[in-house]
């Protein structure tokens, strides 16, 4: 049983920083607890995300640090980090077929751009800040809004309930969909349809076609 938050702690836990700590389910004794940097921006609401990367187990989430992680489940050791917003990431990421998909709502770390949607290769190991990352489209802000692959497509909800379709190789718009005027929850694909609500109090159901998607209901 694995949870996490910004704990602060005494000796070398002192300072705060986003921690995970790992419980054996069957007595409820603590197996491992670490964490990525210390004095992080934020908290964070991201869900963890648990893949595999080369045939090694991998739990991978987006850090109170602005950063995108990877460690071990079994041991909480890192296998990679991806340094990219300013603040904490909110966002739960995606992982495809060992690409990792997310995005932001912040100040990117290498300009004051806002937001960005990006690619990861995750199956690399170590800083990847600069060699993991596949493409990254900036002023996109996807601070809350998990994104969903479909037929080999990204389909992303930014902040402002604009449903944008991007090429997973590339981070290159297909299509544009208004949907409302701000978004906080993550769509879900059922059935062969798009579900989804955004916060102005609008649901939606769509149907993904080759030129975007149908409003099959409002």
């Amino acid at each position: 049983v694995i949870i996490s938050a910004i704990v602060i702690g005494w000796g070398e836990m002192a300072k705060p920083a986003h921690r995970f700590i790992a419980f054996d389910k069957r007595n409820g004794q603590p197996v491992w607890f670490t964490g990525t940097r210390p004095l992080p921006y934020d908290t964070t609401y991201s869900g963890p995300v648990l893949t595999t990367f080369n045939g090694q187990a991998a739990m991978v989430f987006a850090s109170g640090d602005g950063g995108v992680h990877a460690f071990q489940p079994r041991t909480g050791q890192s296998i990679w980090k991806y340094n990219v917003s300013s603040r904490g990431i909110n966002t739960t990421p995606l992982v495809v077929d060992g690409r990792v998909y997310c995005g932001h709502g912040e100040e990117n770390l290498d300009d004051t751009k806002m937001g960005a949607v990006f690619c990861l290769d995750g199956t690399l190991d170590g800083d990847i800040t600069s060699s993991g990352e596949v493409w990254r489209v900036k002023e996109m802000i996807v601070g809350r809004s998990t994104p969903l692959m479909i037929d080999d497509r990204l389909y992303v909800i930014d902040d402002r309930a604009k449903l944008h379709i991007l090429n997973p190789q590339t981070g290159e718009e297909v299509a544009l969909e208004r949907l409302g005027t701000a978004q906080r929850s993550s769509p879900l694909y059922a059935d062969g349809k798009i579900y989804t609500a955004t916060a102005d109090k609008r649901w939606y159901t769509l149907k993904p076609t080759e030129d975007g998607v149908e409003v099959l209901h409002k």
